[in-house]
């Protein structure tokens, strides 16, 4: 685990206002992080909303990042944890994006986003890199240098959650499918569907908040077409089956459920109390609920009255505990 400093410049053009109903509101955001294990990525987006105060909205994003010591364990929900071993990974994302708000809370559009990841000997001295332990022929998308991807998007949402920085009442939806094409090799073509849903109950005048979670990864083919095993859904880690290492699990499908029960202590901090369930596979017709993987334990959550700030939690699995520290919240 390490630690990570960021920066990010987030103005807010119109006249000196910043109301979001504005007509032809426009948006800059830059972000940039570095981490004490040698991750960096930065990041900057522009947006503009009310587009001649209609209902269109339209953003362009550009992201590197390099990752050098990522998690790899296998793939399927068999993969040993004495088999950990990581790889480096680069990557550039260049994505146009358009959607349509017709009412409040709901949008849908879809986008295109030209990715180039490029895959590396790991430099996390604990472990062996990846091909030292694996057959390199036997992950797709590991041998080759770096690869060009054209990504379609289309998605539609339902966010009608009261403050989505730190949300204690209401219902987000999200229904996305990608459409992944190989430039280079035709040979990893694949399509991606994922379904996220989350659900805030509160009780006690929202001093109480049940809060659960679910999400659907789900990847398919063509002839011989195979999917990047960096591409692939995982499980473990900050933001799901936290009693387990960061990607612990990769495969194909994924299915993931969590529940946290949570209650203001002080003003600035809830006590939450969570367990989780999940688990991959290759075949589709082995996303169900049998053999799957849990894990639970104890959070604490720093906030300010209108935004989440950091936390930390004490996650329990059949691999024994695991801390926690993020200033990302997990939903």
């Amino acid at each position: 685990m390490g630690f990570g400093l960021g920066y990010t410049y987030s103005p807010m053009i119109k006249g000196g206002y910043s109301d979001p109903t504005l007509p032809n509101l426009f948006e800059l955001k830059i972000d940039a992080a570095y981490s004490t294990r040698e991750y960096y990525e930065g990041k900057a987006e522009i947006r503009l909303s009310n587009i001649g105060a209609s209902i269109l909205n339209m953003a362009w994003r550009a992201k590197y990042h390099e990752d050098p010591q990522e998690d790899f364990f296998g793939l399927g929900p068999q993969s040993e944890r004495r088999d950990r071993t990581n790889y480096l990974l680069r990557e550039f994302e260049g994505t146009t994006e358009a959607w349509l708000s017709p009412i409040k809370g709901f949008r849908a559009g879809g986008g295109a986003t030209y990715l180039t990841p490029s895959v590396g000997t790991g430099r996390d001295s604990r472990y062996a890199s990846v091909e030292k332990v694996f057959d390199p022929a036997s992950l797709a998308g590991f041998e080759g240098g770096k690869r060009k991807f054209l990504r379609t998007d289309a998605f539609i949402e339902y966010d009608r959650r009261d403050n989505p920085s730190y949300p204690r009442a209401g219902t987000y939806l999200d229904a996305k499918f990608s459409q992944y094409s190989d430039r280079d090799l035709d040979r990893f073509n694949f399509r991606r569907y994922e379904l996220d849903a989350q659900q805030y109950v509160p009780f006690d005048n929202g001093y109480k908040v049940l809060a659960v979670a679910s999400n659907v990864v789900l990847t398919d083919t063509d002839g011989n077409n195979t999917v990047p095993f960096y591409f692939m859904p995982d499980l473990g880690g900050r933001q799901s089956l936290r009693g387990f290492r960061e990607r612990r699990f990769r495969d194909r499908n994924s299915i993931f459920a969590s529940a946290e029960y949570r209650w203001e202590a002080w003003w600035a901090l809830d006590v939450a109390v969570f367990a989780d369930a999940g688990k991959v596979a290759a075949r589709r017709s082995d996303i169900n609920l049998k053999d799957l993987e849990r894990s639970y334990g104890i959070g604490f959550r720093f906030h300010t009255k209108k935004a989440f700030a950091f936390r930390l939690d004490i996650a329990h699995s059949r691999e024994g505990f695991l801390p926690i520290f993020t200033a990302q919240h997990v939903f």
